[in-house]
């Protein structure tokens, strides 16, 4: 009765606590959305897609997003993790924005609940638990990631644990499915918790199971994940192949920016009230700051591990050599800080030091594997000791969030980061911030912190009492975010007159937040959507992006072969090349009404080109005006290599493909690989029988055949001219326009016969 009673009373305080820390956004449920219109409005497109379509079909892949790709849904989480929480809304009857900030209320109100369920599992104590439980539901941390509902919603992470604690103490097959069922709706909720968390899971596994005693029990658990696994399995396997046919990755500088920096374990976000707003990094990703209160409790917790005795055995040769070469290679590093680059030769051998986070990355490693071959490591490994594992979970947690190549203070400190092991791993590569490995990490501390907390709390009921006051007032003003910054929507502009089949284009487009405004008035006009916007960009969206802001409206007409294209034209967007480009397409039609100062083009169904039926030849030999030596691997049969101007494309940039002899030139092919903006943007094609004598074949702008090709098959983004047949055995392609950015670049060539 006593633990139903404190289980009932925390979980009303964290829903009061939850409506006074998001002020005044409880006023505004169905009208506004928390802290920005940005990643919040998209995810709640993302939302209003999977409460109307039934997830796995081919119109579930297929949102009204990114018109007209196909499998849109696979460049950003899917969130089916939140439906149980989100769809029922809307099914009921409320809007999109309300089912968000439901989902968003409900991931701070039920983090603190779980995490005070897996405490108290652990310590036996409620009033700990209930400490853990605010530390964790309204952490400084978690404030950073205010936009980001689907790494908010981080509370089937400690259910999880909760539920794997409660099988191992009682066997009970109901406590695996849920164990099971939590790991899987955490998975289906985030991508980075899917791959995190296992981590954190599988050395829960390798650490409390009691293999030899109850093996049992571990094959349990094992057979529910591996059963939850083969759930997600279709999902990823309809990721990878679109990702794959997209020819989509992370590189590994991308994932390099999005490391952490070592000290942003002292920078807090800047939207907690009681913490300056110091934002010394390129992203907030790497804003740390768990709190005070946590930070303190870790102080204390590792001061109480140092007093704690140890059982003497005889003297490991290995962990003192460990030490001492440690030791060794941070004096070496420390020599170079103050004397700088040394070197000393002593005969045939050289020693010598340039850079100190290299010795410094030697003594890291020998460090770790001394703390890890101690007796109280041993001792910790023995006894299966929740509070060491917690303890040095987090602090995995934390090493791997520094990414490929730590820093401190901007500065490398350690030649390669842990992180860049796990990129071994499939589904590593794919995730782009390696910092949000510490959201696991807070979880992890907070536990250790609790159980720390349970040993010293003093045993006079009156002092306990006194101290846990102090706690929870220390940690919610921590916590405190008050007021919560509210964004409010886009407004809604009514298509009369607008066909229903009509895809909508939104002018500019390329803007981060007209394109997320876009999407989220395709809820309300139900129609295809040019714009969008998601964790990856398709290469036939940055060529679309590009043309537009070149002024090459052609390409509208190309997405048109698809189905009528709406045009609405913010009233902010004076494009003379617009309407210079509308008055020279009669066919293109502007509608009476408009909103908002916004104006309305239709541009209508335009016919589909005839297929160039041609065989594809590849040059014997390439020339180029600019960067000789490259050009050879316009005909190396490699789409990773390419020929490039090194510069800014110029008039006159010539490239001249040699068939080797005279044939039937009815066409040429260019593939662009994955530089799908580096087309030229006007060419004209010459043909030549003798490399003397040239006659124009065809000219014009590239851009709407650099779009079909992307849409086609975005790994080549294969550009298709074809012409008249003649005779010819060399073709000149030469640029007649300038561009002040982008190179010329071919990945390979063909000619078409």
């Amino acid at each position: 009765m006593i633990r139903t009673s404190a289980a009932r009373f925390a979980l009303i305080a964290y829903a009061a606590l939850t409506v006074v820390f998001t002020l005044p956004l409880g006023l505004h449920l169905g009208d506004r959305l928390p802290h920005d219109a940005g990643d919040p409005l998209f995810l709640t497109w993302g939302l209003w897609w999977n409460a109307r379509t039934v997830p796995l079909t081919t119109a579930w892949w297929n949102p009204p997003a990114f018109f007209p790709m196909t499998g849109a849904l696979a460049l950003s989480d899917h969130l089916l993790g939140l439906v149980p929480m989100t769809s029922s809304v809307q099914w009921l009857g409320g809007s999109p924005v309300l089912a968000y900030n439901v989902a968003f209320l409900l991931s701070f109100l039920l983090a603190g609940f779980c995490t005070f369920l897996l405490c108290r599992e652990l310590t036996g104590r409620a009033d700990v638990a209930f400490v853990a439980g605010l530390l964790f539901a309204f952490n400084p941390y978690r404030w950073s990631m205010v936009s980001h509902l689907q790494l908010l919603v981080a509370f089937w992470m400690p259910l999880a644990l909760f539920a794997s604690h409660r099988f191992l103490a009682t066997g009970a097959t109901r406590w695996a499915l849920l164990f099971a069922g939590a790991w899987l709706l955490q998975g289906l909720s985030n991508g980075y918790m899917l791959v995190f968390f296992s981590l954190v899971v599988i050395a829960w596994v390798l650490w409390f199971v009691p293999w030899r005693r109850e093996p049992r029990r571990g094959l349990v658990l094992l057979g529910s994940l591996v059963v939850a696994a083969g759930l997600l399995a279709p999902i990823l396997a309809g990721y990878s192949t679109i990702q794959t046919r997209e020819g989509l990755s992370r590189s590994i500088d991308e994932i390099d920016f999005y490391g952490a920096d070592v000290a942003g374990l002292i920078t807090p976000s800047s939207i907690t009230t009681v913490y300056p707003n110091w934002h010394p990094w390129p992203t907030s990703e790497e804003n740390l700051f768990p709190g005070v209160v946590l930070l303190g409790l870790s102080a204390v917790l590792v001061w109480w591990a140092i007093r704690q005795p140890v059982e003497r055995d005889r003297w490991r040769p290995g962990t003192v050599g460990l030490s001492v070469i440690g030791l060794t290679f941070v004096a070496i590093a420390v020599s170079v800080w103050i004397l700088g680059p040394w070197s000393v030769r002593a005969g045939p051998l050289r020693v010598g030091a340039a850079q100190t986070h290299k010795p410094l990355m030697i003594a890291f490693i020998a460090w770790c594997l001394a703390a890890l071959t101690s007796r109280r490591m041993r001792d910790a490994w023995h006894h299966r000791s929740p509070l060491v594992f917690h303890a040095l979970g987090a602090l995995a947690c934390y090493i791997l969030s520094w990414g490929l190549r730590p820093r401190l203070f901007g500065a490398p400190w350690l030649y390669f980061g842990p992180y860049s092991l796990l990129m071994h791993f499939p589904g590593l590569r794919e995730l782009r911030v390696p910092a949000r490995v510490w959201l696991p990490g807070v979880l992890l501390l907070t536990v250790a912190a609790a159980l720390a907390l349970a040993r010293i709390l003093p045993d006079d009921r009156r002092k306990r009492r006194a101290a846990i006051a102090a706690l929870i007032v220390a940690a919610l003003v921590d916590g405190a975010s008050i007021p919560l910054p509210l964004a409010s929507l886009p407004a809604l502009s009514p298509l009369d007159g607008v066909p229903m089949q009509a895809a909508v284009l939104e002018l500019p487009l390329g803007e981060l937040s007209r394109d997320i405004s876009a999407m989220y008035r395709g809820t309300w006009h139900d129609r295809p959507v040019v714009n969008g916007y998601s964790g990856y960009m398709p290469r036939h969206y940055e060529v679309l992006r590009h043309a537009l802001a070149d002024g090459d409206f052609d390409v509208v007409l190309e997405l048109a072969r698809h189905r009528p294209v709406t045009l609405a034209v913010a009233k902010d967007y004076a494009s003379e090349d617009l309407l210079a480009w509308i008055t020279t397409h009669p066919d293109v039609r502007p509608l009476e009404h408009a909103s908002h100062g916004t104006r309305m083009f239709v541009v209508p169904l335009q016919p589909t080109p005839p297929p160039v039926d041609a065989r594809a030849i590849r040059p014997v030999n390439v020339t180029a005006s600019v960067m000789v030596d490259a050009a050879r691997r316009i005909a190396d049969g490699d789409l990773t290599t390419r020929w490039d101007t090194h510069r800014a494309q110029h008039a006159g940039d010539t490239v001249i493909l040699d068939a080797g002899r005279a044939i039937a030139v009815r066409g040429v092919a260019l593939a662009l690989g994955e530089f799908a903006t580096d087309y030229p943007r006007n060419l004209e094609v010459s043909l030549s029988t003798d490399g003397t004598t040239w006659t124009q074949a065809w000219g014009g702008r590239i851009a709407a055949l650099a779009l079909r090709g992307a849409l086609v098959r975005p790994t080549e983004s294969q550009i298709r001219i074809a012409f008249a047949p003649q005779i010819a055995r060399f073709v000149r392609l030469r640029t007649l326009t300038d561009h002040s950015i982008y190179y010329w670049s071919i990945a390979e060539a063909w000619l078409l016969e």
